[in-house]
Parts: C-alpha cells; structure tokens; sequence
C-alpha cells in the first residue's frame, strides 16, 4: 500500500473516534489532537517538482507524478516521504526522455506549426535540388538540434528517410506539376519530347514540355518519368498519349515532337511521329534534334581523313587512364618541360562535345606529350601513337614547323571549333526555334567560304607558307582537307532542311540581329504554317505588329526570347501575336533539354543511393525541373501557400 493510502487510512480512523467518557473504574486520559498542516510556498524552493493543489489546500500536487497526496498531518515529511516513494523515483528517471518527446510535438495550426513545417518543406527541397539523399539530410536536421539548442523552430523539425520521402511523393511532386499544368490548360501552345536511358536492365523514358509565358519566358517542364522495356513505336505512342490525358493535356495544343533521330523516332514508314500526325494531330512539326544531326555530321566528314584523329585520343588517354606509375612519369616530364600537369580528357564518341575539348587539352600539351612517347620508344609506344610521331625519333619537331601529322591535328582542332562554337548556341536555353535557320545557314556559308578560300587555319596557313613541306605533300593534304568540307557540307543539306523549312518561315520572329520588325506579310506565312491555318487571322493582328514595330527599338535584351518578354509585359494586349510567338518558341531545337534529365538522374541515382524507389527518382525529378524557386526563395514561397502546409502537416496528399 502506498503511503498516501496509509495516510488517508490512518486520518478516516482519527475522524471516527469520539471523545472518550471517564470509566467508573479508572479514568483514561484523552489523546491530544494533531495540528492541521497547510501547504507551504517556500517548499517550493526545497522541492522542484511541487505545487499546491488546485483544490485543497492540505494536499500538494506533484508536477512529474501528476498525483496529488496529503500533507495536512505530516507537513514537509509528507514531502519527503513521496520524493523517496519508488513511483516518483521512476518519474524522475525517465523525465529527460520525456522532455525531448514533448519538444517535438507542436499545436497543430498554430503559428510555430506552419513555421516548422515550412522549415521541413525549405529543407527537404533545398536536398532534393542539391541532390542530397534523404538518409544526409536525416543526419543534417540531428545535427542542427545539436548545434542551434535555443531554436524551438528546429526542436520540432523532422525529416527522416520516411517523411522526407512521403513529402517529396505527396507534397512537393503534385505541387510542382500543378505549377505550370495551369498554363498549358489555357490552349497554350507546347511540344513533347522524350528519349530513353538504361539503368541496369531497366529502361526510363521522360516525358517533357516546352512552353512560353511573357512572364516566365521559355519554360521546360516535365511531365512524367515512367519506366518500360518496350521501345517500340506503339508503346511509345501509347504511354504519351496515357502520360498527357492523365494530366488533362490535349494533342491539339501540341506543336512538335522533339526525341533523336532515329528511325523508331521519326522513320517514314513506322514511327512515333508518323503515328502522332495520322492519329492525333496532323500539324505536329518533327524537331530533329539538331546537335545529333552536327555531331553525325562531323564523324561523317572524317571518315575519308588518313589520319584518325579520334584513334589518336583514345589511344592516348588509355595510356594513363590504368597506370599510376605512367602517369607519374609523365608528371615528370611535365615538370621538367615547366608545364603545369593536367588530367588527359576522355573522350567518348556519343557525347556531341568530349571530342574538340580532348583534341584542344591534348595541342596544349603536344610537346610534353610527344617527348614522353618518343622516350618509350617503338617498341613500348602503342602504333597508332608511333605512326603519328616516327619521323621525330632523332630530333623533336619544333612549333614553328610542326610534321605532317601534326598539321592534320590542327586542321582537326580548327574544324571542330567552328562545331563546337554552333553545338554550344543550340544547347544554350534561349536559343530559340526562329534562331535555328539562320545560325544553320550561317555555319554552312562559313564552310562554303572556306572551300573557296582554301583556308584550313591560321597553324596550317603559316605552315604552308614556309615551304619546308614538299609540294605533293601539301597537295595531299588539301585535297583530304576540302573533301572533309564538303562531305560535311553535303550532309547538313541532306539532313537539314534549307528548302521548305518551317524554321525558314519562322526566321521573320527571330529579333535578335534584326534592323527592323517583321512584316506583316512574313507573320501571315507563320499563321499559314501554325495550326490556325484554316482560320481568318483577326484585323487585330496587324494592329499588334504595328505596336510593335514602334517598340522595336526600344526593346530591351541581346537574345529573341529577352525582347519577346520585354515587348508582351509592356504590351499584354497582344494575344493574337502572342500565340504566334508561343506557337514558335515551343518547338524546341535539340534534345539537349532531355538529355540534362538523364545526367540529373545520375546524380541522384547514385550507387550509393540505390534503395530509391522509380516513384522517389520520379518526384525528385519533376521537382528539381519543374519548381523554378531557389532554396531561399522558396521559404517566402512555401509560407504563402497555406494548401501546402496544410497537406505536409497531414498524410494526405496534396490535391492539384
């Protein structure tokens, strides 16, 4: 029995005695009453855990035990008796637990909840755009309990594995599609692009869109990110058209299909795009991706070269790529060249760009180089490598008069820049589709005027003009170098459409180099290619051009896509011209947008995080793309949107 039931015991049997008569033998004396104690503040001081009872006044309360007893008889031993009492011994035991389990629980919808859910939300979307795993950012939050103890913001955060992942899939993934569905609705104008990748044995196709907003500019959202082993043209069709009527989305809003050239893509008989244009929309433009088309292009250029300049790459990285004991010697011959060392570039021959900076990386450091291999001898030198540096066994040619070969790298350096420099405008975000005929009709008449000049650049020129190289020599060389012209100007007009194009009729919307604004007749030709063809253009629209026209001059920015923003927020009343340009800018010039999925995907998808489930990689995706806020801005974001809140705050999911 407890001891306050032993006091409550002992103070019923006081109250039921009556006062004693004297006996007619011997008289008893009676028993002297006990004092009645009442509570004490000042036991406060002695004992933490104590307060008067809400009630009774002879009864004190314990504040860990949540029990009250009496203390109108024993007074402060009352006191001591329960602080010894093995009930309260255990309370205070396990009060440390306790309080860390109190801390962490908020009032739900109250202010410090919405503050600490939105911290949550802030930082498990600041991990998902850094690509930091859910398992990081588990330990991140621990050690900021640690480290900021006086903050009640991050007592109560949470963001372990589990909810960190429910957050991303119920939260932040329908939010960031719900972000741009909105304006694809309003009969905006978009394309659908996808690709595929492997991971493994498995096979994920993207699925992307390409839109313009005055406000927004050129805007590249994902959809979905599906995982199927069927890469036929059906399947394909099939999963786009489930993926946009899931979403709402209709195929008469959409402009192009954008994927790489090949034939299960855009092959004449039996492919994607010949199934979308006699099943869904008859005016879908194919977007070829045109950096495939230039990358195909200058592989096609130099297969007629003698001397294999990608061989020569491979071969060399292959060298050092394995050995540490080589690339310590070459370090050393670096060192003694007075060269700072770098890492030789690898090339790989399906990457559009890896070849020009290989090819630049290993000119810069020719000389180094070449000594290290002339060392090895013919013997221990590969052959590829020995055929090119031979005739410089007994004495190293100089810069001033490089070899034959070495006039053969150059041309291969110089010919690939003038690639690399067209690659790097059509991978940039604002190149625009009206862009594309003019950059692509610039480059060709660049290689037409270097035919007709003869000019193989300026390394080649000077040597030529020194007149140490015998005469047939240098006949030879000119001939591969103008064949290399050629072939690759004939395949551009092959595969690029000069003749007919729809982005020779959409030039008149590229205002990036133009003195004037387009003609009224040159923006009826693109109303005739869009897909308001059959429809009167509204009188409306010449009043547009007109009002731009006397803006021209005035517009702000260096690209298209920046005076197109510039013009329709200073002029919103613009529709009709705006659906044009809309129409325009969703088609996109390369697949380079998709392809930046792919590298995202590796990011996050790392080896060490392979637990990831597809609808995890899923989610992470579409956010990283489809949320254009930064990590601080999204905070202010997040705060103002209540619906949010309330959907991290509970286990349902956010509703679009």
């Amino acid at each position: 029995m407890s001891n306050e039931e032993d006091e409550a015991k002992t103070h019923q049997q006081e109250n039921k005695q009556e006062t004693p008569t004297p006996s007619t033998s011997s008289a008893t004396p009676p028993k002297k009453l006990r004092r009645i104690c009442q509570y004490s503040s000042s036991w406060e001081n002695l004992f933490s855990w104590v307060a008067m009872d809400d009630y009774d006044r002879s009864k004190a309360r314990c504040k860990m035990c949540n029990t009250s007893f009496i203390i109108a008889y024993d007074g402060i031993k009352a006191l001591a008796q329960h602080a010894d009492s093995r009930k309260h011994a255990k309370t205070v035991q396990a009060a440390p637990a306790s309080q860390r389990t109190n801390s962490s629980f908020v009032i739900k919808d109250s202010s410090q909840s919405d503050q600490v859910t939105v911290a949550e939300l802030t930082h498990i979307y600041h991990g998902v755009k850094h690509h930091i795993s859910f398992l990081a950012q588990d330990c991140s939050i621990n050690v900021m309990k640690q480290v900021l103890k006086d903050s009640e913001i991050v007592k109560k955060m949470a963001a372990g594995c589990t909810i960190a992942s429910a957050v991303v899939n119920n939260v932040l993934y329908p939010f960031s599609i719900e972000l741009f569905l909105n304006d694809l609705k309003n009969s905006t104008p978009f394309s659908v692009a996808t690709d595929a990748s492997n991971k493994g044995n498995c096979k994920f196709f993207p699925v992307a869109v390409q839109y313009f907003t005055p406000q927004e500019g050129l805007c590249f959202k994902i959809l979905d990110f599906y995982e199927s082993a069927f890469e036929d043209p059906q399947s394909i069709k099939d999963q786009l058209c489930h993926v946009l009527n899931e979403k709402g989305l209709s195929w008469t809003n959409v402009s192009a299909y954008g994927a790489d050239n090949t034939s299960v893509n855009y092959g004449v008989n039996n492919s994607v795009f010949q199934k979308l244009a006699e099943q869904e929309n008859e005016n879908i433009i194919a977007a070829h991706c045109i950096n495939h088309i230039l990358h195909n292009c200058a592989k096609y250029a130099f297969k007629v070269q003698s001397f294999d300049i990608e061989n020569l790459v491979l071969k060399v990285f292959a060298e050092f790529s394995n050995s540490a004991k080589k690339r310590e010697e070459l370090k050393d011959i670096f060192e003694f060249c007075e060269v700072e060392f770098p890492e030789v570039l690898r090339h790989i021959p399906t990457r559009w760009l890896s070849l020009f900076n290989a090819v630049e990386q290993l000119l810069l450091n020719w000389q180094p180089l070449k000594a290290y291999f002339l060392s090895l001898g013919s013997d221990d030198c590969h052959v590829a490598i020995w055929n090119i540096i031979s005739d410089q066994e007994d004495e190293m040619a100089s810069d001033e008069q490089p070899t034959l070969s070495e006039l053969y790298l150059y041309f291969t350096h110089y010919f690939m820049s003038q690639f690399q420099d067209t690659l790097l405008k059509l991978e940039n975000r604002s190149t625009l589709s009206c862009d594309l005929y003019l950059i692509m009709e610039k480059f060709c008449n660049s290689l037409r005027k270097k035919i007709d000049d003869k000019f193989f650049g300026m390394k080649v020129t000077f040597a030529f003009q020194k007149d140490y190289l015998p005469v047939h020599v240098i006949n030879k060389f000119t001939s591969e170098a103008l064949n290399v012209y050629t072939r690759a100007l004939k395949y551009l007009e092959k595969w690029f459409p000069f003749e007919n194009s729809p982005y020779r009729v959409l030039s008149a919307l590229s205002l990036a180099n133009r003195e004037k604004s387009p003609s009224f007749d040159e923006v009826i030709q693109i109303w005739m290619l869009s897909p308001w063809k059959k429809e009167l253009p509204p009188i409306s629209l010449y009043e547009e051009l007109g009002a731009l026209d006397m803006m021209f001059t005035s517009l702000e920015g260096t690209t298209s896509l920046d005076k197109w923003k510039y013009f329709f927020n200073k002029e919103p009343a613009a529709p009709n011209l705006l659906k044009l340009v809309q129409y325009c800018v969703s088609i996109p010039v390369s697949n380079a947008g998709v392809e930046r999925i792919f590298s995202v995907m590796g990011n996050l998808w790392t080896d060490e995080c392979n637990r990831l489930s597809l609808e995890s990689v899923r989610s992470e995706i579409c956010v990283f793309f489809n949320i254009p806020f930064t990590c601080l801005e999204a905070k202010d974001e997040f705060l103002k949107n209540k619906k949010l809140i309330k959907a991290a705050q509970s286990n349902v999911k956010y509703m679009m």
